[in-house]
């Protein structure tokens, strides 16, 4: 396995890396007494699983990305066995002091392997050598594996944003950031 920090000219096989996963449950988010009791999210099964597919969605895939965003200066970190690409993250938004990681994917049969931890750390590394500590990333309450791996990584979740999605009216935005200029980089 072989890791490589590389520009937009890889999004095609980028886009190969499928980034669907089956959604069994979901963190339902509640507000309380309109946000001045906080906000509780409560993890629940949904009815009947099914496959969660952003590359469906428009504008979701990366090969229209470039249609909707300036890609110009995004970086992809990618891992490939055998020549070919299994997990990757792209690296968006880089100011002076921060970054976003964004679509993370992992082929299916290489998941819960380490490939996503190694990931992180090489995105991580490349963010430090840019002199980025403010680390932002996002997924949705659909997506509870994928929460639980932010916690992991050392992410915290920082916001939500209930109708952030206008295509997938039923899915809540949860915002991840990592401090790495404080000590235990949150």
């Amino acid at each position: 396995m072989k890791f490589y920090t590389l520009d937009r000219s890889v999004t095609l096989e980028y886009s190969k890396i499928p980034i669907a996963f089956q959604v069994e449950s979901m963190l339902e988010v509640s507000v309380v007494n309109k946000g001045l009791g906080g906000i509780a999210l409560e993890e629940k099964q949904v009815d009947e699983p099914y496959i969660k597919d952003n590359d469906t969605i428009p504008g979701g895939s990366p090969i229209e990305w470039h249609l909707y965003y300036d890609t110009s200066d995004w970086k992809y970190i990618v891992a490939i066995d055998e020549g070919i690409p299994v997990g990757g993250i792209v690296i968006t938004d880089i100011r002076d002091d921060s970054v976003t990681h964004h679509d993370y994917r992992v082929v299916p049969s290489y998941r819960r392997t380490g490939i996503g931890r190694e990931l992180v750390k090489r995105a991580l590394d490349w963010s430090d050598s840019q002199g980025c500590s403010t680390i932002l990333c996002q997924n949705q309450n659909t997506n509870v594996p994928g929460c639980r791996f932010m916690i992991n990584q050392g992410y915290n979740l920082v916001g939500i944003s209930i109708h952030a999605y206008a295509l997938c009216p039923d899915e809540t935005q949860l915002l991840w950031m990592m401090d790495r200029s404080r000590p235990g980089g949150n």
